[in-house]
């Protein structure tokens, strides 16, 4: 179980956790895109990030600050 912020809506009975299946093979982040389809730009802004931060991390990309 991942246990950022969503495991607390899972624990109050508010949202349901994905099938075992889905949980087992790392894809509990799919079954949420499908229950909540709003996030699909926020997730889509991930990688973008990522990659950013690690080019600042390695000295090949300057911060904005």
């Amino acid at each position: 179980m991942d246990w950022g912020w969503g495991s607390f809506d899972v624990w109050a009975g508010v949202k349901t956790r994905a099938p075992k299946w889905m949980g087992d093979n790392h894809l509990e982040w799919l079954y949420r895109l499908y229950c909540e389809p709003w996030r699909w730009r926020r997730m889509l802004a991930l990688p973008k990030f990522a990659i950013v931060a690690l080019l600042e991390l390695a000295g090949l990309r300057r911060s904005r600050s």
